[in-house]
């Protein structure tokens, strides 16, 4: 009998306001937010690790290192992606990387609701191999789905060495 030990790839994302835009906000101002990736894997390094930010019409991109592919409508968030993955994630490790927006000058809504996910990554830094699949997430699954703000920010682990409760 063989048995096969899949890696255990295990990564998390979480979203906050960076500290030099705290508000008050209103039209016209600066947003920046900090996406933070934990790679909660014990011994596995992450390689490229591409993010996407799903923004509500209130939000205008204003930020030169990230791509709109989808421009936000009443009814649909707009998606953009980091024009440059994040090129290493020690195993424990974590990277922060900002995105920047204006609220739109015709925003009437409030509060304004503003997800995040990763979208992509490599575990060998080969990418003629696919990555191991995340032991408790799914990669790129949030477009077009309503904003999943209990789950945002939630990177509960099995990894003591990481943010997060078992």
């Amino acid at each position: 009998n063989t048995i096969e030990i899949l890696p255990c790839v295990d990564l998390a994302l979480i979203k906050t306001l960076n500290a030099s835009t705290p508000g008050p906000f209103s039209n016209n101002s600066q947003v920046i937010y900090d996406i933070t990736v934990y790679n909660q894997s014990p011994d596995i390094d992450m390689y490229n690790v591409t993010v996407s930010d799903y923004f509500p019409e209130c939000l205008v991109l204003n930020d030169a290192a990230w791509t709109e592919a989808t421009a936000p409508t009443m009814t649909t968030n707009g998606e953009a992606t980091i024009n440059s993955p994040i090129a290493f994630i020690p195993a424990n490790g974590f990277q922060t990387v900002t995105i920047e927006f204006t609220i739109s000058n015709a925003c009437m809504s409030s509060p304004i609701i503003n997800d995040a996910e990763i979208t992509g990554y490599d575990d060998d830094n080969d990418p003629m191999t696919p990555p191991a699949p995340d032991e408790d997430s799914t990669p790129d699954d949030d477009s077009g789905n309503p904003s999943e703000t209990g789950t945002d920010n939630n990177y509960n682990d099995d990894n003591p060495n990481m943010p997060g409760t078992e």
